[in-house]
Formats: C-alpha cells, structure tokens, sequence
C-alpha cells in the first residue's frame, strides 16, 4: 500500500509535467514486469519489495488512466463511459481467476500477463489533445484532432482543414491564456490545489469523498468472511451487482440531463446508509442470525452503491479541476481512498484496540461518516455535468486588477 500511495502522488505529478501517455505506458511495462518477479519470488522478503515496486507503478496508472479517458471523451457520454470502463468488471473476473488458481504465485503471473493488451492497445493511442493544448503544444494538438477525425470517419465537409484548425486551435489557445491570466506552458504542484478557494475545497471534498466510499466499501469487503456464502461467490456477486448498477447509472446520466453526479452520489449514499441503519437496529435487537441473508443482501448492494459513488467522485473530481492540475488532484483523491482502504481492516476489529465488545460501534462509525460525505458532496462543490473542461487556474486577482486598469482607460 506505500507503494501506490507513492505512486499515485509521484505519477500524478508527472502526469501533469510530461503529459498522460508516456507515464501511463512505462507505468504498464513495470506492472507486468515487476508483476512476473513477484509471481516467480522464492522467499516472503522479495516478495514484498518486488510486490511495492508493482503497487507504485499500479498507483501511477490507475491515477493517470482515468484522468486520461475523461479527456478524451465528449462531455455527454463522460458518464456513461465511465461507468462502462470501470474497475467493477475486474472484481468479476478477479474472483473467477482466484477460484481456478488457487495457488497465489499462479494468479499473480496471469494478472501481470493480462497487461500485455493494456500495453499494445496504448501504443496506438494519441497524447491528451487537452494536455498538448495546455501546453501551448498546438501543432502536436492538430494532428491528434485530424486523427480523431479521421478515425471517426467525419465527412471532409464536416472538417476544417490543417490550416483552419491550427489556427482555430492557436485561437482558442490565446483566448484562454488571456482570460486565465497565465503563462503558456507554467508547471504547476501540490501547491496551486490550495490556490483559490473554488479549487481548495473541490479538492478537500473529493479526497474526503474518495477516503469514506473506500471505507466503507473495503470495510464491509473485508468482512464478507463473516457474510454467509462462499467469499469467491459474494466476490462474483459484489462484481455483478457493481457493474449492474454502474451500467444502469451510466444510461441513466447520458438519457437524463437531471440524472447529475450530485443525484446519482444522493442515491448512492442514502441507499448506503439506509443499509447500514438497518443492521444496527437488527443487532440492537439480536436478530442478526434470524435476517442473516437479508443482511448479506445488503452488504453486497452496499458494496455496489459505493463502488459507484466512488466511479461519480472519479468524474467529478476531473471535471472540477482545469487540465493544468487535473492529475495532480486526482492523485491527492486517489491518496486518500488508499488511507480508507488502509483503515478499512480495522474498522470491525476495533475491540481489539479498545476493549470494548460492541458490534454496533464499527457500522456506526461507517454511519457518520457516511452522512458526512453526503453532506459535504451535495452542499460544498458545484454540479459538474456537461461542464466543459477547463484548462487553466483562472487567477481572479490579476483577472480583476486588468478589468479596473480598462475600466480607468
């Protein structure tokens, strides 16, 4: 797990530096490189040290993946795509491949070889035209776009040509340039996430989200062994539920213009809770045993309802953030859902540290914080959904002391 933390702040890092494809393609070639050392380890030590080499690549990738797909895809299908290319149907897959081999060194080498694809399928893909823009990268940015609209098959009619579209390009590029108050090609940090209020709070919202929906998901995960059914069956039925539901939300978002990230995050969280209200009344009442498949009804819905809370953070957060800090956000939310996941083991073992013997106490803790991610999502960032993008952070001092210089001229 300190591996993909690292990774994800590293790469997220470099993502917003040198662009999204390279880093995500040298992320890729370690994972299955370093996936295969892991698998043929001959001892528990390096195991571990190939294994958190693995894990800093896998958190880089993860986090400049999906930073890269939300730029490549029109606004109104950003939902719905989303949701069709998520992580639910590898949960799926993940518990059929650990049912077939069970032996750990086996699975291991079949997940690193499964990255092969990955890698041949990047290399015929285009850098972020968005990035390339951001970077005053124009005429790299026009020969991705006649690509795209090349691949597309749009009617020459349709098009503008070379000239036209750098220049529209160049344009566009100024325009926000100007109204942004910036510098063409400025590097950004961790820093600039705190720089306007707007941006600071996006961003301390979107990790707190990231950080209660792995909570609660992972903590509910760990403790299927307490769950009837057999933990390769719940795992299957998590995967399918989860992509169920998220292909269900996708169509959802791309019929209805009402059916925004804020409502479909409601849903998610009021569901949520609402299932975690209903276990704490049946062990206050000690009727766990008598409920006990309605309860794992409800811990595998749960488990879907967060994972596609997590999936609708994902698409806010990038959204929200200009393309100049787009990675870097992303990879502070992608930091804080590995602390969830970290305390997530912990959460229905708290006797251990406390003393105390009280099975409500851990789902009352998932409980509050619950409500306090919902509060926070629907009240303190603004609605996202077939927003354009922006590129740059708009510095609003310069922006206004310019607009009082005209006034006085």
């Amino acid at each position: 797990m300190i591996g993909v933390m690292l990774g994800c702040l590293v790469f997220g890092q470099i993502g917003d530096f040198y662009g999204r494809k390279k880093p995500m393609m040298f992320c890729l070639c370690m994972c299955f490189i370093f996936g295969i050392w892991s698998a043929l380890s001959s001892d528990f030590k390096k195991f571990t040290i190939f294994r958190t080499i693995l894990c800093f690549f896998n958190g880089g990738q993860s986090t400049i993946s999906v930073v890269y797909m939300i730029e490549n895809i029109p606004k109104r299908t950003r939902g719905y795509v989303s949701t069709l290319i998520s992580y639910s149907p590898n949960v799926i897959l993940l518990g059929i491949l650990a049912f077939l081999f069970q032996e750990w060194d086996r699975l291991a080498l079949v997940i690193a070889f499964l990255t092969v694809p990955a890698i041949v399928m990047l290399a015929f893909l285009h850098e972020s035209p968005r990035w390339l823009m951001q970077k005053g990268k124009v005429a790299h940015a026009k020969k991705v776009f006649l690509a795209i609209e090349k691949f597309d098959g749009t009617p020459s009619s349709e098009c503008l040509d070379g000239d036209e579209l750098e220049n529209f390009l160049e344009y566009e590029h100024d325009r926000q340039i100007s109204e942004a108050n910036t510098k063409v090609g400025k590097q950004h940090s961790f820093w600039h996430l705190f720089k306007t209020r707007e941006i600071m709070t996006g961003t301390l919202v979107i990790a707190f989200t990231f950080f209660a929906t792995t909570l609660i998901n992972y903590s509910i995960m760990f403790n299927l062994g307490a769950v009837a059914g057999s933990i390769y069956v719940n795992s299957i039925l998590i995967g399918l539920l989860r992509y169920s539901f998220s292909l269900f939300s996708g169509f959802m978002d791309y019929k209805f213009e009402k059916f925004n990230r804020k409502m479909c995050h409601g849903i998610c969280s009021i569901v949520t809770i609402s299932i975690i209200v209903a276990i704490i009344a049946f062990c206050l009442t000690n009727t766990t045993s008598t409920f006990s498949t309605l309860i794992r009804i409800g811990v595998l819905l749960s488990c879907a309802m967060t994972s596609q809370a997590i999936i609708v953070a994902s698409i806010a957060s990038n959204e929200l953030m200009p393309t100049a800090i787009r990675s870097i956000s992303y990879s502070t939310a992608q930091l804080c859902s590995r602390f969830g996941i970290v305390f997530a083991p912990h959460v229905f073992h708290l006797n251990l540290y406390t003393g105390i013997d009280f099975p409500v106490l851990p789902y009352a803790i998932l409980l509050v914080i619950g409500l306090a991610d919902f509060l926070c999502f629907r009240f303190l960032i603004p609605e996202t959904k077939n927003k354009p993008l922006e590129d740059f952070i708009m510095n609003r001092t310069k922006t206004v002391e310019k607009e009082e210089e005209e006034d006085e001229v």
